[in-house]
């Protein structure tokens, strides 16, 4: 016998929602670093990773856990438009 399908509870949405925000961001800081098309990597993950980090953090339903994660996105992101907006890392 088959198990019958429950809909997905939402604090696991919120959850994933939250890690997948934190590998764009991880992702983003990586290509960040790619020499001249890291400027173009780096703005675009920055800001699409800070703007799902802010959705995250804004779910009331994530878990602690997940928070975190939303919170580490954050500061990557962050980190990342820190990085490319600085003139002389652009070069790198």
């Amino acid at each position: 016998m088959t198990e019958p399908w429950w809909p997905e509870a939402p604090e696991a949405a919120a959850a994933r929602f939250a890690w997948i925000t934190l590998g764009v961001s991880i992702l983003g800081f990586i290509l960040c670093w790619i020499p001249f098309l890291g400027i173009f990597f780096g703005h675009v993950f920055g800001v699409v990773s800070l703007v799902l980090a802010i959705i995250a953090l804004l779910r009331p339903l994530t878990p602690p856990v997940a928070r975190l994660a939303a919170v580490l996105s954050l500061l990557v992101a962050l980190i990342t438009i820190a990085l490319k907006a600085i003139p002389v890392v652009n070069l790198l």
